[in-house]
């Protein structure tokens, strides 16, 4: 086997791994239950809007910005603050 030929077959095994990935992420619900806006962090996770926002500013929280809206990678949130059940909610029951 030529090495142009090995590269072509890694590079196809590559790119079938990648759509393979997105079709697990389809399955398993999609790919926007995996994300959430600054507002429904801070509920979520019973914390103050700017909390959030400064968590993102300071790189503790995986984001991007779609127009004026934040889109946080919620497992980011869970490694910052746990499983996502809002303290302030427990204390108050």
């Amino acid at each position: 086997m030529t090495d142009e030929t090995r590269l072509q077959i890694e590079a196809m095994l590559k790119e079938y791994r990648a759509r393979a990935s997105l079709i697990g992420s389809a399955a398993s619900g999609s790919v926007l239950d995996q994300v959430g806006t600054v507002s429904e962090v801070a509920e979520r996770w019973g914390r103050n809007r700017k909390t959030v926002e400064m968590a993102i500013w300071n790189d503790q929280l995986q984001a991007r910005q779609s127009g004026s809206i934040w889109l946080i990678d919620l497992s980011s949130a869970r490694r910052r603050w746990g499983d996502g059940e809002s303290t302030r909610l427990k204390r108050a029951a």
